[in-house]
Formats: C-alpha cells, structure tokens, sequence
C-alpha cells in the first residue's frame, strides 16, 4: 500500500473510503497503460522546466567555429546537449558524471583566459546581435527582456512570453522589459 504526506490528500482519501462503505460501494484500482490513458499520463512525463534550455544552434555552431569545438557539455541534459559527451545538473542516465561543478575540467576545451565579465557581456551582446535583435536598444544584461520584447513583436500570445520568462504580471513586462523599436508594437500588449 502507497501513502502521501499531504494532509489534505489524505482527508480527501478518508472521505471517499467512508462514503464508499456508507453507500455500500466497492473500489477496485486498475492499472490502466499511458498508451490507454495518454490524457492522464501526460501530465508525468511531460514536465516544464524552465531552467532546461540550450543555446540556439548556430549560435552554439559559430561559437564553436570562432573558439575551437569544446570537448564536453558541462550544463546539459540527455533532451538539451550539443555534444556526444555531457555533464548533467541531476541524475540522467546518458551523462557522463552529474554537477559539472564537481568535475574535474582538465583537458576540457576551455577559452585561452580567464573569462571577465566584461568578456562575458561582449560575448552575450554578440550573440543577442545574431539573433537580431537590436544591441543599440538591449545590453547585455537586458537577454530577458530582449528575448521577450522579440517574442512579443513576433506575435507570439502575451500569456506564452510571460510563462517563459517567469513573469506573473504583464504590468512587470510591460512597465520594465517591453521596449519596442517604434510605438507600431503597442497592440501587442493591448
């Protein structure tokens, strides 16, 4: 027999067992296949994670033609790696070692100095202008918003820009992140 630790299901579970025998029912559980039950078993196999994501290909492509192909993805996943070899941030079957924190590095493709984070931002501000977006409007420490904004004038529904970038409000993209390139993109947010 299975249990929860959640109270409430637990009440609910209670509930239901007392009114099946006061109405004299009887409840048998069945396992019903995901193939049957595609609805249902979606919902466990499908998760959202907002932190699984990887940096557009060509992106990831140029990158590597300007630096030398790493020899290992040490942020990755078996749904989101570039490269054969990948450290995974939690247990996946296909990585090689997990937390590439914990890992050592050594012999791993590495840039030529350490990376500055004035390093970092001409790299980011770089790739912001390779997906076209405008780096005389956004910086980069504005990817979020830029990211956004260009979902926004793509047409993509407001409720998908928020869920994406983990806004509650459109009052917070609208006031703060949502910056046009001309004011022919308002309607986006009406």
């Amino acid at each position: 027999m299975g249990g929860t630790r959640s109270s409430v299901l637990t009440h609910l579970a209670k509930d239901f067992w007392e009114f099946c025998l006061s109405n004299g029912l009887m409840v048998v559980a069945e396992h019903l296949p995901g193939l049957h039950n595609s609805l249902a078993d979606w919902s466990s196999r499908y998760i959202t994670d907002s932190s699984d994501w990887r940096l557009d290909t060509a992106a990831f492509l140029a990158l590597s033609s300007r630096w030398g192909s790493p020899s290992i993805d040490l942020f990755a996943s078996r749904l989101n790696h570039q490269l054969p070899r990948f450290f995974s941030w939690r247990p996946d079957p296909l990585a090689e070692a997990v937390d590439a924190f914990l890992q050592s590095w050594e012999g791993a493709l590495m840039p030529y100095h350490p990376v500055t984070s004035v390093t970092l931002s001409r790299w980011v501000k770089w790739i912001l202008g390779l997906a076209g977006i405008d780096t005389n409007i956004f910086t980069a420490h504005s990817v979020r918003g830029a990211s956004a904004t260009s979902m926004s004038i793509a047409g993509a529904r407001l409720e998908d820009v928020l869920k994406l970038a983990d806004w509650s409000r459109p009052s917070t993209f609208r006031e703060f992140y949502f910056r046009p390139q001309s004011h022919a993109f308002m309607s986006v947010l009406s």
